[in-house]
């Protein structure tokens, strides 16, 4: 179960982590 937690959190973090940065991406380039 330890190791599931581990790997989903790791996952979700990941997917986030590039989410944010396309979203970002996007406002950035719609801004300048």
């Amino acid at each position: 179960m330890y190791h599931t937690n581990v790997y989903v959190t790791e996952k979700y973090t990941e997917v986030s982590a590039s989410f944010s940065a396309s979203l970002s991406g996007e406002v950035f380039s719609t801004l300048r």
